[in-house]
């Protein structure tokens, strides 16, 4: 589509209707651009879906604090991050989550330097009105109770067609028809 506009505008610019031959290239942008360019350009980008696809496992905070820390479920995280297979991801308010067990161990001010060293390992996934909206949808499907952090982490991963890896018990409320799980134990 928005090949097929450039291209359109394109040709009434120079007056292609006017000439007898199609042209090969158009002047775009100071540049000239092959036809076959500019009418496949919109099939090179990836559509939303593609790139929310992109995400195969997204990490709890427990299970992200399972690897910080060395606690169980720590070795199957590190085989997740490893895998090349994989794209990992976790979600943006994990920060704040990771923030307050540091603080709890009475080590928040590595926090910076820790977020920034760790960050690296996996996909920062956003918090939009769609995360929020399969939030409300997670928590109406949750059989028991299921705090707003974690229906949001859960949503993020459910919106990427994503398994959530976690140690969280509050998950296993939501109907696997809606998430798909990875419980790495308590």
């Amino acid at each position: 589509m928005i090949g097929l506009l450039v291209l359109t505008t394109r040709c009434a610019q120079i007056g292609w209707h006017q000439s007898k031959s199609f042209p090969k290239t158009l002047p775009v942008g100071g540049e000239n651009i092959s036809l076959l360019e500019i009418i496949l350009l919109p099939l090179w980008l990836p559509s939303a879906h593609q790139r929310k696809n992109d995400v195969t496992h997204l990490l709890d905070t427990s299970a992200f604090l399972a690897y910080y820390f060395g606690e169980a479920g720590m070795d199957r995280v590190r085989d997740i991050l490893a895998d090349s297979e994989y794209k990992v991801g976790m979600s943006v308010v994990s920060a704040t989550e990771f923030w307050a067990r540091l603080k709890a161990e009475n080590h928040e001010t590595v926090f910076p330097d820790e977020w920034t060293e760790y960050r690296e390992l996996f996909e920062l996934v956003e918090i939009d009105e769609t995360v929020a909206l399969k939030s409300v949808e997670l928590r109406g499907a949750a059989e028991g109770r299921l705090p707003t952090v974690d229906s949001l982490i859960a949503a993020c991963a459910a919106n990427h067609n994503a398994i959530l890896v976690h140690r969280d018990p509050h998950f296993q409320n939501i109907p696997e028809t809606h998430l798909q799980q990875e419980f790495l134990g308590p």
